[in-house]
């Protein structure tokens, strides 16, 4: 199966399982021996518990909607970049129900084979999602608001092979996670782009956690 294929999987499994709460159709999706590296604590790394995870949330935000904003395939690899909306409705994960909206930001890399997904890895703007609820307070932000970006450092993200990282992110690392560096930021984005918009996220971070590292798991590239 080629990268195509694999994108029509990604976009079945948002539109169908997540969108529309047709667990039924993960059966299809996934693999027999399917590994989740992103589970919540307490849910099983399997197919049967992404179905029990998608079950709870939903029920949980019963009018959960994702959106893919932006998706890179390479190889047996798919990356999407997503925004979720929801109204938590009901009980999820030891939280009562708010009744509050809130809008996050969310990254998942799928692994497939013969077809089906075989493993994946996600990064949730959780901080981001929980201060709108009314669960959390992001850095610097009352609760209750919109969280501090799409790639929030406190997501989880576990697991993946380590590959040679492009010319932009090997310039972005290094500035952004060592002592608070900030000047390398406008080396790694073009005069098109606005680098300050990145620095309020990296400023907060680093006073929150001087002493971060950050380390390449893997780097995927598709048209620019």
């Amino acid at each position: 199966m080629g990268t195509q294929e694999n994108k029509a999987t990604g976009h079945r499994f948002v539109d169908e399982v997540i969108n529309r709460g047709n667990l039924a159709a993960i059966d299809e999706l996934y693999g027999p021996n399917n590994v989740d590296h992103s589970v919540p604590p307490g849910v099983p790394p399997t197919t049967e518990g992404a179905k029990a995870f998608w079950t709870m949330f939903r029920a949980a935000f019963p009018d959960l909607h994702y959106t893919i904003d932006d998706e890179v395939a390479e190889g047996d690899r798919l990356v999407q970049r997503l925004t979720a909306h929801g109204t938590m409705r009901g009980d999820f994960q030891g939280m009562p129900a708010s009744g509050k909206e809130a809008t996050w930001s969310e990254i998942h890399i799928v692994r497939f084979a013969n077809g089906k997904a075989v493993e994946h890895w996600g990064v949730v703007d959780q901080l981001g999602m929980l201060a709108q609820l009314g669960f959390a307070q992001a850095p610097g932000q009352p609760a209750g608001v919109r969280g501090i970006g799409a790639l929030d450092p406190f997501g989880r993200a576990r697991g993946g092979s380590a590959t040679a990282p492009d010319t932009k992110s090997e310039a972005l690392i290094p500035a952004t996670d060592r002592k608070g560096r900030l000047p390398g930021i406008e080396r790694a984005f073009s005069p098109g782009e606005d680098s300050r918009l990145r620095v309020p996220t990296v400023i907060s971070y680093s006073s929150v956690v001087p002493a971060s590292r950050a380390r390449y798991r893997e780097c995927l590239h598709e048209g620019e």
